[in-house]
């Protein structure tokens, strides 16, 4: 066996076996169609017979193969097929492309005297214009996206969330902070610009550590562990605080379990685990060992889609000794017999890696570790596929779990219960989307052509004015060494005598053959040079000086390539946008929902350090209504937008009330389009004042005495005017005294 621990896990397996082997399974469960359910190492809902099992996994196994043989995997995998003659079929499939993308992109061009062949093979340098251009592509979308701190938002769109969402965003920015999720959007864009596409994967990992160590541990008098009401032990480092009665000590972990009147520690040896990460990672998948068929339109729509990677068979005994859940003896013997088959069938294995991202890449300088047989590792397929496998005339989204080398399914269940959307858990961030196809047409891809044709002049400059543009003729017998032998090859450095009657120039003449191409190739050169820059909408001064335009010397032409080059990278920035705010829209989700206890930690926030919580009764269902926006400006759209919002609402009120009972509507609509949640309570139209002598909402007449519109009384020097005017005629209308 591979490992003694591995050992273990078997002969622990095989007691339980035989403790078991009386048992029979009774039929209290079984797979649609009829039958017993067939059992893999882990349980699942979705049940199979042993048949029906099968032929998911045959279905499965063609699917991947021709997938792979469809992409050119088989091709390229495992193969140095750039340093072999006739690989043109490698070099023009789809993974093919994109190896020569990224070897490009690296300035690697080892492979072109064989693959391409032609001057190459005499000449073979390389003028980085795509390098070059790629590279501030890349910087310009990572300054965009990452390139502020923070760098991503959480906006709530209804009130109620609006206690909590400061909350949940600042400890979504802590989680992402401890899985390094900005430096893995910074390796996404990259990847995306030189390939065309990058399958990023959401999931939730949680890596622990078990260990042991000395501690006082609270007894009763009979020396039993007392336990919390999480189940775990109470040592003399946890704390107890005075309950609601003010007398009685409860545990302040809990806030439950009563102290003993007399507290009994005894020192004993405990087993600990640790968490070490814990959180919703976003991993790029490495593009060899994901495998999609070429015409589907999306991952999710494709009928098949799987991702390869190599599992420690360590790992997949330690994945079975932790799969337990409510089942039955007999449940659990043919769970754990499935288990001790598959690790059988793993164990001599071998540790040498099986899929692309763990082999060794020669073109950098890796070499293949020696195999270790003690620590073995498997091919795994995790499959997504649309499939009825269990024979009830509706196809359902399943999952599969499957050892590639030896045909056989690990674990499979419904996609809804493995993932928290219920979807793939797969995003593809892509440039220049390829209208009906999952994938996307990079940089590299964009302007290789070009890259070949200016690679293609400068070598032909180069082979030309090297010694194979000379042509060289050597009068052997015009020396005494030639004259003795007449096949006498001239040898640079060599010494030779010459005869009597003749000179240097008799025996050694060279002629340089004439360049009439020269010029036209230097013009070439820099009108493709040129068009690649001005294409990529990443121009600057220094790029249109080396090219020969004289517009790039001028403020106004400095000004003109800077406008056009936003508004030509604005279409990259779009198309990233909404792949990076998916990620992000589903790892708040995975993060919110994987929440199952109350979690406190320390933000800092410029210079000021809070201690912030956050529980899972107030965060249920809260990731639906949470919108996250991408925006390296989002600060300053912030900013304009409140100036804007503060200015309507000073138009609002200095407005006539009359005139704003018809425009309130209006003006709420038009805060709600600046994203002010409170548009009704800001814009809140004044009623209008009743016409003199009318009735007021509280009865009275307006206009008389303690009435609104009113006179106020005067006081001191102040002239009173009456409320009545006198009588009509010629009655003086000052009929008041001064007071």
């Amino acid at each position: 066996m591979a490992s003694p621990q591995i050992e273990n896990l078997v002969n622990q397996a095989e007691e339980l076996e035989k403790a078991l082997e009386s048992a029979k399974p009774e039929q209290n469960e079984t797979a649609l169609g009829g039958g017993v359910p067939a059992e893999t190492g882990f349980s699942s809902p979705y049940k199979l017979t042993e048949q029906q099992e099968a032929i998911l996994v045959e279905y499965a196994v063609e699917r991947l193969r021709k997938t792979e043989t469809e992409m050119g995997r088989s091709l390229i995998r495992g193969v140095a097929w750039a340093s072999q003659t006739g690989t043109m079929a490698a070099h023009e499939s789809f993974l093919g492309r994109r190896q020569v993308y990224e070897w490009l992109y690296e300035n690697n061009v080892e492979w072109r005297p064989t693959v391409m062949g032609g001057i190459f093979e005499h000449s073979n340098l390389i003028v980085p214009v795509t390098r070059r251009i790629v590279r501030q592509m890349i910087a310009r979308a990572q300054k965009y996206f990452i390139g502020t701190e923070p760098w991503f938002n959480t906006f709530p769109q209804g009130p109620a969330d609006r206690n909590v969402s400061e909350r949940v965003e600042k400890y979504a920015r802590w989680k992402f902070d401890k899985t390094k999720l900005k430096e893995a959007v910074a390796m996404i864009l990259q990847m995306a610009f030189v390939r065309g596409e990058c399958v990023v994967k959401t999931t939730h990992q949680k890596k622990e550590s078990i260990f042991q160590r000395k501690a006082k541990v609270l007894v009763d008098v009979n020396g039993n562990d007392i336990l919390a009401s999480d189940g775990d032990i109470i040592t003399d480092m946890d704390s107890f605080i005075p309950g609601p009665d003010g007398i009685t000590m409860i545990l302040q972990r809990d806030g439950v379990t009563q102290q003993p009147i007399v507290p009994i520690f005894i020192e004993k040896t405990i087993t600990r685990k640790i968490v070490l990460h814990e959180g919703p990672t976003a991993e790029p998948v490495y593009y060899q060992d994901f495998i999609c068929p070429l015409n589907a339109t999306s991952v999710d729509d494709s009928d098949f889609c799987a991702h390869l990677y190599d599992a420690p068979v360590m790992e997949l005994a330690d994945f079975y000794s932790k799969s337990k859940s409510e089942e039955t003896p007999e449940a659990e013997l043919l769970r754990i017999q499935a288990a001790i088959e598959q690790i059988r069938l793993s164990a001599g294995e071998g540790s040498n890696p099986k899929t692309a991202a763990k082999q060794a890449r020669s073109e950098r300088g890796e070499a293949e570790v020696t195999n270790d047989q003690e620590n073995p590792t498997i091919e795994i397929a995790e499959c997504y596929l649309r499939y009825d496998a269990n024979g009830d005339g509706i196809t359902e989204e399943i999952m599969l779990m499957l050892d590639v080398r030896n045909r056989k399914a690990i674990y499979y269940d419904y996609l809804a219960n493995v993932t928290p959307d219920g979807k793939r858990p797969f995003t593809v961030v892509r440039i220049n989307p390829v209208d009906g196809r999952w994938y996307g047409l990079g940089g590299v891809e964009q302007f290789k052509t070009s890259q070949d044709f200016i690679d293609l002049t400068i070598n032909r400059l180069n082979f030309s004015q090297s010694a194979s543009g000379r042509v060289t003729f050597w009068r052997p017998d015009a020396t005494f060494e030639g004259s003795a032998n007449p096949n006498l090859i001239l040898n640079t450095g060599g010494t030779y005598t010459l005869r009597p009657g003749f000179n240097a120039a008799d025996a050694l003449t060279y002629v340089t053959l004439p360049e009439t191409k020269n010029q036209d190739l230097n013009f070439m050169l820099n009108y493709f040079t040129q068009l690649v820059q001005l294409e990529s909408g990443v121009i600057h001064g220094g790029d249109q000086e080396f090219s020969g335009l004289p517009s790039s010397k001028l403020a106004t032409g400095i000004r003109s390539i800077d406008q056009a080059g936003n508004e030509m990278f604005s279409q990259y920035l779009l198309s990233l946008e909404s792949g990076l705010n998916q990620i992000l829209s589903r790892l708040m989700h995975i993060l919110l929902d994987n929440l199952d206890r109350a979690e406190a930690f320390t933000y800092l926030e410029g210079d000021a350090i809070s201690l912030i919580s956050v529980n899972p009764e107030e965060v249920k269902d809260f990731n639906l209504n949470v919108k996250i926006l991408l925006t390296r400006y989002h600060g300053e759209q912030q900013l304009q937008s409140n100036a804007q919002a503060a200015n309507m609402v000073a138009q609002f009120y200095g407005l006539p009330p009359e005139v704003q009972q018809k425009v309130a509507l209006f003006y709420r609509q038009s805060l709600k389009a600046l994203g002010v949640m409170e548009a009704d309570s800001i814009i809140v139209a004044f009623e209008p004042p009743p016409a003199p002598g009318g009735i007021t909402p509280d009865g009275r007449v307006f206009g008389q005495a303690g009435s609104p519109g009113s006179p106020t009384s005067s006081v001191g020097n102040a002239r009173q005017v009456p409320l009545d005017a006198g009588p009509a005629g010629g009655a003086s209308p000052e009929t008041g005294t001064a007071v």
